[in-house]
């Protein structure tokens, strides 16, 4: 049995996802094997009609085989073949942000669609773009099809506002190309960028896959400004830690920052699904909260951030990451054997250690079950011993803010028009289905009762 699935590359904020990803089953049959226990067979890659070859979507065809022996007993298994209107898949990997004067690092993988490598010929663009020069402000409603407004007086009656997708960086004006390069296969960038102006920027590479198709991924970082109002792009904090980790007897500092509008905002720090503290924090320019670890920390906690500014409700977190590293051990096997014979004794010999230590107390169970069995249901232990709070729930319902709309009455007068019948197609009963391009019918059935058998 063959069974597509699709699948789509990287996805753009500013863009929607297809809704209507399906699963479908292409084949399904029987064959047998030859002398060596072998067998093979074509089937189609048929892609689906409702997808857009633009999106670049990715098939996933699952090939899974039911093999029966001749003692009666099934195995299955399963693989997975690729395919796509494009054939080269373009990984990147950088930060969206970086301090002045730092080192621009990236890495980008170029894969054919089974995660292979392959040594295509690449352009990688770097341009710097023309950010908005005010700080957009959030519309309660939505952008119209057409702007019937002109710009001039659309900016003075509603100031701060979006004209027309000025708030996507798609859509922004390239100023200057940075960095322009050609390369073979993926590769590893290290730039130095200590001459580039702060400000937002595009990263861009362009290949083209066996067919001779152009594939072209883009993704945006910035170069931070030492003017802090100049890194904002739209109203908000800015919400950072000095490190991804602590550990106890650390100090953990949480650094916000405003663009030069001053935010009252309630602070809350929630631990094990309790809120243990809770103020209010002024925040102009930039504040700094610092948080000495503790034991009690391990599993991480989270600190919410409620604030509201021109009619406009935010609302931040930040996970503090917190692990259980004197809870991490490594297990090694001294002595192991995967092939043992009926009625067999056997012993293994494992090792435990910890951090930094080669002795350890610890717990050890171990089972031994039939492998087969995992056909019916995978044999899966939970081993998630100790919490670990990687998520935050807001604790409020924010009311008070959002769009107003009124009725405008107006009176119009209405005109005859002509009742125009056009030419159409007489199906006789029958009615095209464009899923599945199949006709089906729809008729009546009549039925009459059978005369009642006179009394005798």
């Amino acid at each position: 049995m063959v069974i597509r699935k699709t699948a789509f590359p990287y996805w753009s904020y500013f863009k929607y996802l297809p809704y209507n990803i399906s699963t479908q089953e292409i084949i399904q049959g029987t064959a047998k094997t030859n002398d060596q226990g072998n067998f093979s067979f074509q089937f189609p890659l048929v892609p689906d009609d409702a997808d857009d070859p633009s999106r670049k979507p990715i098939y996933t065809f699952e090939v899974i085989a039911d093999i029966t022996d001749q003692a009666g007993e099934t195995r299955t298994g399963s693989t997975q073949v690729y395919a796509g209107y494009v054939g080269v898949n373009v990984q990147v990997q950088i930060d969206e942000t970086y301090e002045p004067g730092s080192k621009f690092e990236a890495k980008f993988k170029l894969l054919n669609l089974n995660d292979q490598e392959t040594k295509t010929d690449a352009r990688v663009r770097i341009s710097r773009l023309v950010s908005p020069s005010f700080i957009i402000k959030s519309k309660y409603w939505e952008q119209p099809e057409y702007q019937l407004i002109p710009e001039n007086t659309y900016r003075k009656d509603f100031p701060n506002f979006a004209y027309k997708n000025e708030n996507n960086p798609e859509n922004w004006v390239q100023e200057a190309v940075s960095f322009d390069e050609k390369y073979t296969g993926s590769q590893e960038l290290e730039l130095n960028i200590a001459n580039w102006k702060p400000g937002k920027y595009k990263f861009e590479i362009e290949v083209k896959d066996y067919a001779g198709n152009p594939v072209k991924t883009e993704r945006y970082f910035t170069i931070l400004s030492p003017k802090r109002q100049a890194n904002f792009y739209n109203y908000g904090l800015s919400v950072t830690t000095d490190k991804s980790s602590y550990q106890p007897g650390e100090k953990a500092l949480v650094k916000l920052e405003s663009p030069g509008i001053k935010y009252p905002v309630w602070v809350e720090f929630v631990k094990k699904d309790q809120v243990t503290s809770a103020y209010w924090l002024n925040v102009k320019d930039v504040e700094t909260i610092e948080i000495p670890i503790s034991e009690d920390d391990r599993g991480n906690f989270s600190i919410r951030f409620y604030y509201s500014y021109d009619n406009r409700k935010f609302e931040d977190f930040q996970i503090i990451n917190v692990p259980w590293t004197n809870k991490e051990l490594k297990i090694e096997y001294l002595s192991f054997r995967d092939k043992l014979m009926p009625g067999q004794n056997e012993s293994w010999k494992i090792k435990l250690s910890g951090i930094s230590k080669d002795k350890v107390m610890a717990e050890l169970t171990a089972t031994m079950y039939d492998a087969s069995l995992d056909v019916f249901r995978t044999h899966n232990w939970y081993n998630t011993f100790f919490e670990v709070n990687n998520y935050s729930r807001s604790r409020y319902n924010t009311f008070g803010f959002g769009p107003v709309s009124q009725n405008v009455w107006a009176n119009f007068e209405t005109f005859p028009s002509p009742n125009i019948d056009y030419p159409a197609i007489n199906f006789f009963g029958f009615y095209p289905s464009l899923a599945d391009r199949r006709m089906y019918m729809s008729h009546m059935v009549m039925s009459m009762d059978a005369p009642r058998a006179s009394p005798t």
